[in-house]
């Protein structure tokens, strides 16, 4: 699977941030799973990656091994609590129940799905939870209709040129 020139130049920005907070904003269809798939392959440490609905947690998952087949995801949701991948795509929802889990798993890297939901307190309870990790928030929509700015929690955008 190839990555798109504005993809990659994307996932080499954050491979060589030294910024712990970086949030990627790219339109609908614009390869923001492959992204985070690509960051996976690339980094190769612990990742936790948050969505907030099971459809995006197996799109994730499908989506990684395509990309990187080697790389061991797991899944943590209702009914299906799996910490032992490299990656563990986690349903918001579960791991806000789990936060030893959590921290037990100890990721280096907490990527958020549709991170404009981040200023929930349920994403802040997870990610404060791992402070250390670096937080990388992907999403097609960073403006919120409550005005609560993602850009408190991962910084500015990520600039690249499409």
């Amino acid at each position: 699977m190839q990555l798109r020139p504005y993809q990659t130049q994307i996932v080499d920005e954050v491979i060589s941030s030294s910024r712990n907070r970086l949030l990627i904003v790219l339109p609908t269809g614009g390869g923001k799973t492959i992204i985070m798939a690509a960051i996976c392959d690339k980094k190769r440490q612990k990742t936790l990656l948050l969505a907030h609905r099971d459809e995006l947690l197996y799109q994730a998952k499908n989506r990684i091994k395509d990309y990187a087949p080697h790389i061991k995801t797991s899944i943590c949701s209702e009914g299906n609590t799996d910490f032992s991948g490299d990656v563990v795509i986690g349903s918001v929802q579960t791991l806000c129940r789990r936060l030893d889990e959590v921290r037990e798993f100890n990721p280096s890297i907490i990527m958020v799905d549709e991170a404009h939901h981040a200023q929930a307190d349920t994403y802040k309870k997870i990610l404060f939870n791992v402070e250390q990790a670096k937080w990388i928030g992907v999403t097609a929509t960073p403006d919120r209709t409550d005005n609560k700015d993602i850009e408190q929690i991962f910084g500015e955008p990520i600039q690249y040129s499409r």
